[in-house]
């Protein structure tokens, strides 16, 4: 009982010091999406001992990944000196050719059809996983953003009634949290995930004043 008039006294003296009492609250909402995107990372490393055998090996490996029409971002390569330290000597030997791919299948059994394709290359796997399209995650994003704004607004409603006073929101800030694709190691084979339904969540910091 004496906890119960010490906040009431606590709050009586916050009205009278303010015309405006500001009230802070945080909201939290998600919503579940299923991924439906397989998304598959391969880096490309290739030394040789000129720029041009190496830029002809990059230039040929790309050549068979267009072949495949996967849909892919990527393909921008790099030629670079094999430049290394050796004792206190730091020492050139030749070039390496690096490159990166990252390819967006509707079919996760593309995966295979990559991957033969690309026997006798010099190939690691990045990263492996299924995501949700970015379209779709802005449209997650874009729900919940207007049905915290509603639920705020329904909250400043109730602290209307509580304090006989007219409460409205005088901002809200949101805090996104956008599901994240599996990572995975750097390997030469893997086998394909599962799919499993992924939460994107929104907090929204709200303050809410009453007169």
């Amino acid at each position: 009982m004496k906890k119960v008039k010490l906040l009431m006294f606590a709050f009586g003296f916050c009205a009278i010091s303010y015309a405006y009492p500001n009230i802070s609250i945080k909201l939290t909402d998600s919503k579940s999406l299923l991924p439906s995107v397989y998304k598959l990372g391969v880096a490309i490393n290739y030394s040789a001992q000129s720029s041009d055998d190496a830029m002809d090996y990059l230039g040929k490996v790309d050549s068979i990944i267009r072949s495949l029409n996967i849909p892919y971002k990527g393909g921008n390569f790099s030629i670079l000196k094999n430049c290394f330290y050796s004792g206190n000597k730091y020492i050139c030997e030749g070039y390496k050719g690096i490159d990166s791919y990252t390819f967006y299948m509707k079919n996760p059994k593309d995966q295979d059809k990559l991957l033969n394709a690309l026997k006798g290359i010099n190939y690691e796997i990045t990263y492996s996983g299924f995501v949700v399209p970015k379209e779709e995650i802005d449209k997650a994003k874009d729900y919940l953003v207007k049905d915290l704004a509603k639920k705020s607004i329904d909250y400043a409603a109730e602290f209307s009634k509580i304090f006989n006073k007219s409460c409205f929101v005088k901002s809200i800030s949101y805090v996104e949290n956008a599901p994240r694709p599996i990572a995975f190691s750097m390997v030469k084979t893997l086998p394909l995930p599962a799919v499993s339904k992924q939460n994107i969540s929104m907090d929204a910091f709200v303050n809410i004043s009453c007169r």
